[in-house]
């Protein structure tokens, strides 16, 4: 690939009547209103020694695969044990992966009642 004056490449542009169309960038934030934000409890104490399941976090993580397919993956990552604690894969990103991991989590903490007896 041969390199090319840019200069070279805006007359030739001139002489042949292209233009350069430049799309001006669109900022999708949107600020967060405080009824939406989650209160710092942790105050950055990263380093502070947590007991088992006294502080959980969770993260959902969107998974490209096949031809242009999505994947979401939520997990909880128990603070005091550095340890995922659950996790649930589902198709749609939406509350209800969140809601169903901590029921994972609800299962394996609360024992179930056997009607066997």
């Amino acid at each position: 690939m041969q390199k090319v004056n840019h200069k070279c490449i805006q007359r030739l542009m001139k002489l042949m009547g292209l233009k350069a169309i430049i799309r001006k960038k669109r900022y999708r934030y949107k600020s967060n209103s405080e009824e939406y934000t989650a209160a710092n409890i942790l105050n950055r104490e990263f380093k502070k020694e947590y007991e088992p399941m006294a502080l959980l976090l969770t993260d959902i993580t969107e998974l490209k695969y096949g031809k242009g397919e999505k994947a979401y993956l939520s997990a909880v990552l128990d603070y005091g044990t550095k340890k995922i604690v659950a996790y649930q894969i589902s198709k749609q990103n939406n509350n209800q992966i969140v809601k169903d991991t901590f029921d994972r989590i609800k299962r394996k903490i609360l024992p179930t009642k056997n009607n066997d007896s």
